[in-house]
């Protein structure tokens, strides 16, 4: 929707849909496997700010705010570009987002809640037991079952920060900004408990959790943002299919 926030109207709302998840594509609900790729939410978007422009002008848009659904994670390379983005991984489900609705991870859940509650603090006092839709139940069970993670994931990184990070151009996933909900809620970062899960925790379920933990910039205390906070610039670098204002 594109909302004119001098008048407090909405312009006009606008939407495209999902093709390979409309088609059921990297699913198999049988096994409760729910992929998607990252380029549905690329092409939407472009197809999205295409029509926008055709209707309201190159210059209509000012700033963008993101709302998507949450713990969908995606394994991601130095740069913070999900696999499946990269051509020798384009069609593999493990390199795409993972959706909250993707249940594969029930057994990886069991063990990190065995894990966590054997350790001081354990982190699992805050909300009860971790759950199989969550950041580390996926990446736990993302690196058992592919050679693909273990040979190419630096980090992970959620659908909602992918996507903001992505238009206002990082380019170094170290460096990315993370909301504050999924890092508290998904990823169990607690200042009270003294912040992220210890490495060595993590380590004790697999080396890979531990190095996503030391690489994820929401994993410390200094670039966690709360919703609606401004991230960047949109446009930032090169031109790219986005129409935006004479500012972005």
């Amino acid at each position: 929707s594109v909302w004119d926030l001098t008048r407090g109207s909405c312009r006009l709302t606008v939407s495209s849909r999902y093709r390979r998840w409309a088609q059921v594509r990297y699913c198999l609900p049988e096994h409760q496997q729910f992929r998607q790729h990252p380029l549905d939410h690329l092409e939407a978007l472009e197809e999205a700010f295409a029509e926008v422009a055709a209707k309201l002008g190159a210059g209509a848009v000012g700033a963008l705010a993101i709302d998507t659904t949450g713990s969908t994670p995606a394994p991601t390379d130095a740069r913070g570009v999900p696999l499946a983005l990269l051509p020798e991984h384009t069609d593999d489900p493990d390199c795409m987002f993972w959706m909250w609705k993707d249940h594969t991870s029930s057994d990886e859940a069991v063990r990190i809640n065995d894990v966590l509650r054997a350790h001081d603090p354990d982190f699992t006092t805050y909300q009860g037991l971790y759950n199989s839709e969550w950041w580390w139940a996926k990446i736990l069970r993302g690196v058992r079952c592919s050679e693909a993670i273990r040979a190419d994931a630096v980090s992970w990184v959620e659908h909602s920060d992918w996507l903001t990070n992505l238009l206002v151009g990082a380019t170094d996933v170290t460096r990315f900004s993370r909301n504050a909900c999924a890092a508290g809620h998904k990823v169990l970062y607690n200042r009270r408990l003294g912040g992220m899960i210890p490495k060595p925790v993590l380590a004790e379920l697999h080396p890979h959790l531990a190095a996503v933990a030391e690489g994820r910039g929401a994993g410390q205390a200094h670039d966690l943002r709360q919703g609606g906070v401004e991230l960047g610039d949109l446009g930032l670098g090169e031109p790219g299919p986005l129409v935006l204002d004479e500012r972005g």
